[in-house]
């Protein structure tokens, strides 16, 4: 069993309230789940409304696949979020 996990840290300019914040990232989260069949959840920062980090799990049978998965989906979110990532960590377990 190979897990992949990818942690990115972003940075949400323009953000006045944690109501706001949650608009942005909670229609990106449900996508990311749906559209590539991941793990993804708000990790850190939850009480800070400029800034978020999410993080995502892929469980495969194969390595390549697990971080095709993973690479493919934080792409992903790197071109869609209202914002900009600041810090991506890919770990194939």
């Amino acid at each position: 069993m190979v897990v992949g996990t990818c942690v990115l840290k972003i940075v949400l300019p323009g953000v006045q309230s944690l109501k706001e914040k949650r608009q942005r990232l909670g229609g990106l989260v449900v996508r990311v789940r749906r559209k590539f069949n991941v793990a993804c959840a708000e990790l850190e920062d939850n009480d800070t409304y400029n800034h978020a980090t999410l993080g995502l799990a892929c469980v495969s049978n194969r390595r390549a696949h697990a971080e095709q998965v993973i690479r493919s989906a934080a792409e992903w979110i790197e071109s869609n979020v209202d914002g900009e990532v600041s810090e991506l960590l890919v770990e194939i377990l």
